[in-house]
């Protein structure tokens, strides 16, 4: 259950990735994701893979690690992250 869980996590995150580097192809950006220290994410940034696979597109990813849900919501609505699970 865990596995597919972190599948389908990795899939939207990657798809989201390339939906926005199909928009900002033409300069680099900063894609700023938001995750919480339990979430699926962290095994995402421990292996590195979404940087390599986003830096051959010039985007650069800021990870930031927020205590909880509601702290994440916050976090979208003022515009701190861009992407966040």
């Amino acid at each position: 259950m865990r596995t597919v869980i972190l599948r389908r996590s990795l899939v939207a995150l990657f798809a989201a990735a390339v939906a926005l580097g199909a928009v900002t192809q033409a300069q680099a950006e900063d894609l700023r994701i938001g995750y919480q220290k339990y979430g699926t994410l962290v095994l995402l940034k421990a292996k590195g893979s979404l940087e390599k696979r986003l830096a051959e597109q010039g985007v650069k990813v800021q990870w930031t690690e927020f205590p909880g849900g509601p702290q994440l919501l916050e976090g979208l609505n003022v515009g701190s992250i861009d992407f966040g699970v």
